[in-house]
């Protein structure tokens, strides 16, 4: 055998091996090999695209071309039609890949999804692998199959942006100026948070501001509200403090006053609470009864939806009112509207500031995701083969997980054509051109599994909020602010879920019924508090907390230990 010979077989050898070793290899740009067999179809829980929602998008298209499949939409979004994701999972037929907000362990027990292998992940997914195994590896552990451990149930979803999101206070600065109580040094240390685009020279009407009030010094603002006409309207006819029967909108600045959150267990002094049981919790209680004797509380609140606190809010009748970043630059709604449109220019504006320092010194807000800013992201319906599953994978690993000008293609479309940037490309925020000129949505179908880094930011938001968001949310600033679940069942390692199936829907009836009689003043927090606590125990609650103390604890999970 001479040289050029066994060179010759060598390569025939290696070539035969690598196409074993990578029948679905991705190339760098995401071209698929599996474009040279026979076209796969997949069914896709999300909106299909064109005028009328029945067409198809150029990027559905180009990952059908890519990787040789045919996807059909359902035409579903998980928002807006819960009647119809309801009868989807009744008549227990889901499509192949789809995101719902509905328990991933739920779904999997009740037969509706299949587990996705660790080793097919790492095969056809390499910039997912990437992302949470060598990056984020706590990741990588998460919503694995309790019966399985070597499979995940779901694939993650990554909003590294909810990781420190929590809501603000919010009121009219000129308000606080007229009632004596104006901020310290204010027109120095306002941060602006839009941008309404009216002129060329940016005008705002949104400011943050960065430095601390106390809870006592917003209740003495709050009562100056009521007893003053400023809106000059000719009555004390303010509402203080807006509040309505979703707890997000109306409580959770004030609630970490008392260092607890709804929803968020609490260690005191080495014992263990559920927040609905915890010390603090009642004096937060009691506060806010003291609140609603005087009248600081919108007496309607407990019938009030969210339309109804907002359209309260942008009518002018109330003074200030729960805020949250990400509906700061949103013209038009709270707390923005709180200022008119014919106001824009007279020095009308509305300032939000950090949650309010409570009488122990705390303060904070939840965190919208309690861990770490990873959720479940995708799952895959129970007829889905690994076959299937394998193309699927290559398919998001490509747009959600690759380059970052794909992560712009599934969010906005094609920049130039369907959206257009503000500034810089990859620097600055790119905006979709409405529907109407471009011929209907011509982006991807599904916002999931979704992924928000801290490098994505820029393009998301304005420069203001971008700037806000870096400087005051995620970081030192943010995290001093964060509360978090002492502990929390991140693995699905406990009985918490089956717990909360069976006692989750009369308990959070019993603490809302004595959360409304408490604030109103129908009962008397001090005497009632002792039985409140022993019945929700009673009631399934002790089995709550036996779940929680086998949870890991939340601070020592975010630095990458697990202990218990």
């Amino acid at each position: 055998m001479n040289f050029d010979r066994k060179n010759r077989l060598a390569c025939a050898l290696l070539i035969a091996m690598l196409s074993l070793l990578v029948p679905l290899a991705v190339s760098a740009k995401g071209q698929t090999q599996a474009a040279q067999g026979k076209t796969m179809e997949i069914t896709w829980f999300g909106m299909a695209g064109g005028a009328d929602n029945k067409g198809t998008t150029w990027l559905t298209q180009e990952v059908e071309k890519r990787f040789n499949v045919s996807i059909k939409w359902n035409g579903l979004h998980q928002d807006d039609t819960p009647e119809q994701v309801d009868v989807m999972i009744a008549s227990g037929e889901t499509p192949d890949v789809f995101y719902i907000h509905k328990d991933f362990m739920m779904l999997y027990r009740n037969g509706l999804t299949r587990s996705i292998p660790e080793d097919l992940v790492v095969k056809y997914a390499p910039n997912y692998t990437k992302t949470f195994k060598a990056d984020d590896p706590l990741g990588w552990l998460m919503f694995r199959n309790p019966d399985n451990k070597s499979t995940f149930l779901t694939l993650l979803a990554s909003r590294k942006w909810l990781d420190a999101t929590f809501s603000y206070v919010a009121f009219r600065e000129q308000w606080a100026k007229k009632a004596g109580m104006a901020l310290p040094n204010y027109d120095q240390l306002k941060v602006p948070l839009d941008n309404l685009g009216l002129t060329k020279k940016p005008v705002h009407i949104s400011y943050f501001y960065p430095e601390n009030v106390t809870l006592e010094w917003f209740e003495k603002l709050l009562e100056a509200f009521r007893d003053g006409d400023y809106d000059g309207n000719g009555k004390n006819d303010t509402i203080p403090w807006a509040a309505c029967k979703e707890w997000y909108w109306s409580w959770n600045p004030i609630m970490g006053a008392f260092g607890v959150a709804r929803g968020y267990n609490v260690n005191v002094g080495g014992e263990l609470y559920e927040w609905c049981i915890a010390p603090q919790y009642k004096e937060f209680l009691k506060a806010m009864a003291r609140w609603w004797k005087k009248g600081l509380i919108d007496k309607e609140f407990p019938t009030l939806t969210w339309d109804k606190w907002d359209e309260k809010n942008v009518a002018g009748l109330t003074g200030a009112c729960v805020s949250h970043f990400a509906y700061q630059a949103q013209w038009g709604g709270s707390p923005n509207g709180m200022v008119k449109e014919s106001e824009v220019g007279t020095g009308a504006e509305v300032v939000t500031v950090r949650p309010p320092v409570g009488p122990t010194g705390l303060q904070g807000s939840p965190v919208y995701v309690a861990t770490n800013g990873l959720r479940s992201g995708e799952y895959f319906g129970r007829k889905v083969d690994d076959a299937k599953l394998a193309r699927v994978l290559q398919i998001l690993d490509w747009l959600f997980y690759g380059d970052v000008e794909q992560w712009v293609w599934v969010t906005y479309g094609k920049p130039g054509v369907h959206s257009d940037w503000v500034g810089e490309p990859y620097k600055s925020q790119i905006n979709r051109r409405p529907k109407d000129q471009i011929g209907g949505r011509q982006w991807w179908g599904s916002e999931w599994p979704s992924i928000g880094l801290a490098k994505h930011v820029p393009m998301m938001y304005s420069k203001e909020m971008a700037d806000f968001w870096q400087n005051y949310i995620m970081g030192p600033k943010g995290e001093a602010l964060a509360i978090r679940p002492y502990r929390y069942d991140i693995l699905s390692e406990t009985g918490l879920a089956d717990v909360n199936v069976k006692y989750g829907a009369s308990l959070n009836t019993f603490v809302d019924e004595f959360f409304y009689k408490a604030v109103t003043g129908q009962v008397d927090i001090d005497a009632a508090w002792d039985n409140y606590v022993k019945e929700w125990k009673n009631m399934g609650g002790d089995k709550v907390l036996a779940e929680l103390k086998k949870s890991p604890i939340t601070e020592e999970f975010r630095k990458g230990k697990l202990v218990y």
